[in-house]
């Protein structure tokens, strides 16, 4: 059995000129009256007449160009927009009905939409979007309703503004709030270059878990000690095992500490309790004799300065973050202390200023915001702690 494959004489889109020869090409092609378009169809349609069909195609080029033009503003190559837009109207052409009282042009125009959304749906983003309808919905309409509401907002949406898109397109508020970050920061690949050392993205994204074969063999090591644990608490007296559970193998950790010394071969047991208030330790103590009678007790505080030995700028966490991180860092005296935000390229991005800051351990909570008050986009940025004589930079990744 033969089967018929449809072949059309189209203009080349990749031909000299370009997108600008085909257009002035597509209109020689004559447009076709009511009548004649009839004509062609049912002969299309019943006798499989391939120059019907090629004319019906070629008359309706210039409707895939208006079409096409309409979403220039995705960043996708125009010609390859109006070349998806031909195969919706091929498609269109093959299923159009006559009988049906509606001209071609009415038919194939949601054809050549569908196929152009598609395409632009499969391209514009390394992760899959538009799953939904709701998707779907928002990616194509999004941008023309906030330019209506809120012409020159940049990153996330207000409020006010979330609930009237999603009251008119009917869609929920989260989806709304997520297709407006994705839409506002493009993903990018893992494998691409991070500044000047030739760093990727993805080694800065790190698995702070466990490994297996560690893993394996700290539970290994584990059953041995408990074993061995197993096998030599035996030599202690009932006294001292109570005060090994109690001190190292209670998930209630008590708060007293057992200190022994022998006198003429007598053991004196003095318990010491600690509070845990900040910068202070309170000790009490117990001397009891042989038979566990109190023989003298008493108290006193020991003040402690609870200040770090050193400066330091750690990693902030969580990162990559989104939308907030913490950055933490120690000043062990008091110090004016300076901490920047820059972008890759060197360009300050936030400030903050903190004058005879006091020593100890300090943390700042950054918003992904710059100093004017507004979202900056996804990417690597650098951080800087300045404090006396201390200089220390860090990476960070933003994510969208």
């Amino acid at each position: 059995m033969m089967t018929k494959t449809t072949a059309y004489n189209l203009p080349d889109l990749s031909g000299d000129g370009g997108l600008s020869s085909y257009l002035v090409r597509i209109k020689k092609f004559p447009m076709l009256e009511a009548e004649e378009e009839y004509m062609l169809a049912k002969s299309w349609k019943d006798r499989g007449s391939l120059k019907s069909a090629e004319k019906l195609v070629t008359s309706h080029l210039r409707l895939v160009a208006k079409i096409a033009m309409g979403y220039r503003g995705y960043g996708l190559p125009v010609s390859e927009l109006v070349s998806e837009g031909n195969v919706g109207l091929m498609r269109a052409v093959k299923k159009f009905d006559p009988e049906k009282g509606f001209r071609l042009a009415t038919y194939a125009m949601w054809w050549i939409k569908a196929s152009i959304q598609e395409y632009i749906l499969r391209s514009w983003s390394l992760v899959k979007i538009g799953t939904t309808t709701a998707q779907k919905k928002l990616f194509f309409n999004l941008r023309k309703l906030k330019n209506q509401i809120a012409p020159r907002s940049e990153g996330d949406l207000r409020k006010e503004h979330v609930n009237e898109i999603a009251d008119r397109l009917n869609v929920s508020n989260e989806e709304v709030v997520s297709m407006n970050r994705r839409l506002s920061g493009q993903e990018k690949s893992l494998n691409n270059l991070v500044g000047e050392d030739g760093d990727e993205w993805q080694d800065w994204l790190s698995d702070k878990s466990m490994d297996q074969e560690l893993k394996t063999s700290q539970n290994q090591e584990f059953k041995q000690r408990q074993n061995l644990f197993e096998e030599s608490i035996h030599i202690l007296n009932d006294r001292e095992k109570e005060i090994l559970y109690a001190r190292r193998l209670s998930d209630k950790v008590s708060n007293t500490v057992y200190l022994t010394s022998e006198v003429e071969q007598d053991k004196i047991n003095i318990p010491f309790e600690f509070s845990d208030r900040f910068g202070t330790v309170q000790l009490s103590y117990r001397l009891l004799d042989r038979m566990g009678d109190p023989i003298s007790q008493g108290s006193f505080t020991e003040t402690i300065e609870n200040v770090p030995d050193k400066f330091a700028l750690y990693e902030n966490y969580p990162n990559p973050f989104n939308p907030t991180t913490t950055i933490r860092f120690d000043l062990p005296e008091a110090s004016d202390v300076r901490l920047t935000i820059y972008n890759v390229l060197g360009k300050k991005v936030k400030s903050f200023k903190m004058q005879n800051t006091p020593a100890g351990y300090h943390s700042i909570r950054w918003d992904a915001k710059n100093d004017f008050g507004s979202q900056v986009s996804a990417g690597v940025y650098l951080y800087q702690l300045q404090a006396k004589d201390f200089v220390k930079t860090r990476k960070m990744i933003l994510l969208k």
